[in-house]
């Protein structure tokens, strides 16, 4: 049978591995761009916040690599880098992004209301837009869907 001291240094040890694992999660980072309200701040899950924050403060650095890299798989199998920037080439800069919601498709797909106010490429004027932002999660990792007109979301 085992001594009562072992169970407690057993359990303290099971402690610490608990402890190390939610320690282990990627922080949100810091942003000037991106906002919540109330209801995506409770609602959104931490690590989408993180790899939301990322790729919309990409955008707004045109850092078409980082956005490139946090796009979903099967968009990165239809598109090279290349043609990825060609296509976005003319895109607003992204100045604001207020998420205003989350609506769950299913625990691995999901889609954000967005406020978004940006700097069109051609004109200069900045102007505001709420679109829908689409997001998968693939073996645990969340990645960007960009929305295709003649495709339906999942």
């Amino acid at each position: 049978m085992i001594e009562l001291r072992y169970v407690g240094i057993i359990l303290a040890f099971i402690l610490f591995i608990v402890g190390l694992n939610s320690c282990s999660k990627e922080p949100v980072p810091k942003s000037e761009l991106v906002t919540w309200t109330e209801e995506a701040k409770e609602s959104v899950p931490q690590d989408l916040k993180g790899r939301f924050v990322r790729y919309w403060e990409a955008r707004s650095k045109l850092d078409w690599d980082e956005t490139y890299n946090i796009e979903a798989p099967h968009e990165r199998w239809l598109y090279t880098r290349q043609s990825y920037e060609k296509r976005h080439r003319l895109a607003g800069k992204p100045e604001k992004v207020v998420v205003k919601r989350m609506i769950i498709h299913d625990k691995d797909a999901v889609e954000l209301e967005l406020e978004l106010t940006l700097e069109d490429a051609r004109t200069m004027e900045v102007e505001t837009f709420t679109p829908k932002d689409y997001w998968v999660r693939v073996s645990g990792v969340w990645y960007h869907v960009e929305k295709n007109p003649f495709q339906r979301f999942l």
